[in-house]
């Protein structure tokens, strides 16, 4: 059985907490921001990183994250086994009130949960992806937030057509990212990534990606992706890993994704 542990942060420290209350806004209304933070050997994965991501999400959205959770969440941590994998989750809600009331106080919530990461055998396969095209409008600017259904929509069709990732695309046409993950592709020699501005998350392994190699922000287009030689996905649980195939279309290489994750599992993990 997986182990699972659900906290709620309350006067600088994290305590147990098995439920929501129904009046508040993250559960009514989607009015959460949230971050995946992984969990490795016991130990959190690029956690400031996240954190100041949720922060900047949490004043956008207008209800700031408090000053003590980095420590609370170190020391939650620190009480896990050595032995531990999996994801942390931690969201920000609105607290309760009116859909348009301010923010009087917001709640944070931390979700851990034991969690499967890919396989050496997925990671050699590479993933196929699936083009939905039913559009996605960005919350938020791209932050990840509590509204995540078309997202998870995405990925059913994407299982429906025996596909492992969905690639969601906007209101022109043009590349976001997947449905739980960012996309990278390699176009013309060039390896791209959609921009923030066109809904793409702010992602710390997208971040990582961007400066460790030679990748660019840019727009990617159906028809460029079409002419990809080689593409991958970013996120947290996943790390970095290849895609095999794209609406049917084999590619022809995945040595660049493998070459980046080598970095990350060395640089990063720490094994």
């Amino acid at each position: 059985m997986k182990s699972t542990f659900s906290w709620q942060y309350q006067e600088a420290e994290l305590i147990e907490a098995a439920a929501i209350p129904i009046g508040d806004r993250g559960f009514r209304y989607g009015m959460s921001v949230f971050e995946t933070i992984l969990l490795h050997r016991g130990r959190s994965v690029l956690a400031a990183e996240h954190l100041d991501r949720l922060s900047r999400a949490a004043s956008a959205a207008g209800f700031p994250l408090p000053a003590g959770l980095a420590d609370a969440l170190e020391h939650r941590v620190a009480g896990l086994e050595e032995s531990f994998s999996g994801m942390m989750r931690v969201y920000v809600t609105a607290g309760d009130g009116s859909p348009l009331a301010p923010p009087a106080e917001s709640r944070v919530y931390v979700f851990v949960e034991e969690t499967a990461l890919p396989s050496e055998a997925d990671r050699y396969r590479g993933w196929r992806l699936h083009v939905s095209h039913a559009p996605i409008v960005s919350v938020l600017g791209g932050w990840k937030t509590g509204n995540y259904w078309p997202h998870i929509q995405a990925l059913g069709e994407a299982r429906q057509n025996g596909c492992d990732e969905s690639v969601l695309l906007d209101l022109s046409g043009s590349v976001v990212s997947a449905s739980m993950a960012n996309l990278f592709a390699l176009i013309d020699g060039e390896l791209r990534t959609p921009p923030l501005v066109l809904g793409a998350r702010d992602g710390v392994l997208r971040a990582w990606v961007l400066n460790n190699s030679a990748a660019c922000e840019a727009v990617v287009t159906m028809e460029d992706l079409s002419r990809a030689t080689e593409c991958f996905l970013t996120n947290s649980r996943i790390g970095i890993l290849p895609v095999r195939e794209i609406d049917g279309r084999e590619l022809p290489s995945q040595s660049t994704g493998r070459l980046l994750y080598d970095s990350y599992r060395e640089n990063v993990l720490g094994s």
